[in-house]
């Protein structure tokens, strides 16, 4: 999985949305950088990171992103706000903060 990295200081991970990747953080990177170490991932299927095994399955894709990137606030935009609270549910060790922007804790209905 594609993860760019940039900035100094404590850490903070950004999860883009779907049909989306990590440059969508890039001006508000422009202002955290220098604050934090940013952590840009690109999630299975967008950016830079091709779909694993020809499927997207979020708890492989947290398994691989909790042993890339350290103990950190994540913020999680859409389908990465999504991911972001289930990681935080699951691993709040690993997420120390969670910040959801225009997130739902799912997109469907359940059937």
């Amino acid at each position: 999985m594609w993860i760019e990295t940039e900035g100094e200081g404590p850490p903070l991970v950004l999860l883009h949305g779907w049909a989306m990747h990590g440059g969508i953080f890039r001006p508000l990177s422009d202002r955290l950088r220098e604050h934090f170490t940013l952590y840009r991932v690109d999630l299975p299927g967008h950016g830079h990171s091709p779909v694993r095994d020809g499927a997207l399955d979020a708890t492989s894709t947290l398994e691989h992103l909790f042993a890339s990137l350290p103990a950190a606030p994540w913020l999680g935009w859409s389908l990465g706000g999504l991911l972001a609270m289930h990681a935080a549910a699951r691993r709040p060790d690993r997420v120390t903060h969670l910040i959801a922007l225009c997130a739902s804790p799912r997109f469907v209905r359940a059937a």
